[in-house]
């Protein structure tokens, strides 16, 4: 059938004839000039499609939007609610770019869809794709924040926006991985590579500011309260807090390796101030402070004594100080809480030191000059007689 020729027609006349038309088959079309009110209306009739246009709320309620026979093109405005009473059964897979949208039973509203980076997306008000169901897939992309989160049954993971950089994974046990792909491994990981920029580069910063809420309340920046269960199993070995060995061998020119290293702590207006403090094991057959990992070496028991199976030497880093400089410097040995000390000097001792103190003279020339022992607690000495 030929699609008639309207151009002659003034629109008065269109007017008209479209009055009659939309009267006598309950026509709802609006927002078209009259000529074109006429020619939609003779297509409707001449074709049987739906209605073209802004479609009025109560039509729409109505459950008129389109029809089993007929499939609506063009833009339709509503100026209410857009809603769906009945469930369906979920379609069929998609397999060309299409929109599907129904109610269902168990998902309530549901979208599917069909495209080659994502099947669905939300945009924002600049048409930019900020969350998206990536095509054909279970994975959802996180786009305009310049991340993403893919999920998966075991695991969920966050990447960067190029969607190949690991930012984060967790898994159902609850372990987490940072920068690696492996949180299966650890309870926490953390594997992000980092290049050093203003002349450092840290893998973990802990910056958190500690605010103390009332008085002697104890405020710690890191704690480790773990529990250990050992069950039926023997010979365990559990280490509170591991550093891996490192080397330098194969820097171009390596600086100074630190395993720990502990910045100035200022203590003004405390008692005491520590760089590190121990509490003495308890419970063992043997209980150690500090202990070489040969025990023969050097060992530091419970009680503070130093240990060793082997000789064991004592080497100061300055020159044997005169006796002018011996307090600047400071007595290498000192024993008990009275404060003797046992020290060297370059030549006879003068200087104060708590009565009983022993100094050697590397000065000394003769039986009567090389040893001697304070006798007042001041700068009072006197020799020990040695043979040669």
């Amino acid at each position: 059938m030929a699609w008639p020729d309207y151009n002659d027609l003034t629109d008065a006349q269109a007017s008209s004839a479209f009055q009659s038309a939309a009267s006598a088959n309950s026509l709802k079309i609006a927002n078209l000039s009259a000529l074109g009110q006429l020619q939609l209306a003779c297509a409707n009739l001449l074709l049987g499609d739906a209605p073209v246009g802004d479609i009025p709320a109560g039509e729409i309620a109505a459950g008129t939007f389109g029809s089993s026979s007929s499939t609506p093109t063009g833009n339709y405005g509503f100026p209410n609610v857009l809603f769906s009473t009945t469930a369906i059964t979920t379609p069929s897979a998609l397999a060309a770019t299409a929109f599907n949208a129904f109610a269902s039973a168990a998902s309530g509203g549901v979208v599917m869809g069909f495209g080659t980076t994502h099947d669905v997306a939300l945009k924002n008000r600049a048409g930019t794709t900020v969350f998206g169901v990536v095509a054909n897939s279970t994975q959802i992309d996180l786009v305009a924040a310049a991340a993403g989160v893919r999920g998966g049954a075991t695991s969920t993971t966050f990447y960067r926006s190029d969607g190949s950089t690991i930012v984060l994974q967790y898994d159902s046990s609850g372990r987490i991985g940072i920068g690696t792909a492996a949180a299966t491994r650890y309870g926490i990981d953390f594997a992000l590579a980092q290049t050093a920029t203003s002349g450092r580069a840290w893998s973990f910063v802990l910056e958190g500011g500690l605010t103390a809420a009332a008085n002697s309340d104890t405020l710690r920046g890191l704690y480790i309260g773990q529990s250990v269960t050992p069950g039926a199993f023997t010979a365990l070995q559990y280490t509170a807090l591991e550093i891996a060995a490192f080397s330098t061998a194969a820097y171009t020119s390596p600086g100074n390796p630190v395993g720990i290293g502990i910045g100035v702590i200022t203590g003004t207006g405390a008692s005491v101030a520590t760089a590190i403090q121990i509490a003495p094991p308890t419970g063992a057959s043997t209980n150690y402070l500090i202990a070489h990992t040969t025990a023969a070496t050097f060992n530091v028991t419970a009680a503070g004594l130093l240990t060793s199976a082997s000789n064991s030497v004592w080497k100061g880093g300055t020159a044997v100080p005169a006796t002018a400089g011996a307090v600047a410097a400071g007595a290498p040995i000192t024993l008990y809480s009275g404060g003797i000390t046992i020290e060297v000097t370059s030549d006879a001792p003068t200087h104060t030191r708590p009565k009983g103190s022993l100094c050697i003279n590397t000065g000394g020339g003769s039986g009567s000059t090389r040893m001697y022992i304070n006798t007042d607690g001041a700068g009072t000495w006197t020799n020990f007689t040695t043979a040669g």
